[in-house]
């Protein structure tokens, strides 16, 4: 029971750990929008988007499913319509930037 008990332990602290990554990930994009700095920017977004698929194998999760959902997500919001997707194309971009990589 005691070996079940640290596992726990590990997992929570983890997930605590990774809230945490995301947060200071988030706080410092923020602050490199301000600066502008590009190179930082794409550190932060980048270190967000591992943290997340990170967090969803923690609470029991596939990547593949992430990456599906993702997909979905992409599909559904050109059908429902989104301010983005009118006023630059950016849904429609990024799902042909998906597409080309299935």
């Amino acid at each position: 029971m005691r070996g079940n008990e640290i596992n726990i332990a590990k997992n929570i602290r983890a997930l605590e750990w990774l809230k945490a990554e995301m947060l200071d990930s988030l706080a410092s994009l923020f602050k490199n929008l301000i600066k502008n700095g590009t190179e930082e920017i794409v550190d932060n977004i980048a270190q967000l988007i591992v943290c997340c698929f990170l967090l969803a194998k923690r609470l029991g999760l596939s990547f593949g499913q992430i990456e599906q959902q993702v997909y979905y997500k992409v599909n559904t919001l050109l059908k429902e319509g989104n301010q983005l997707e009118d006023w630059h194309g950016d849904i429609s971009l990024f799902k042909e930037y998906l597409d080309m990589k299935r």
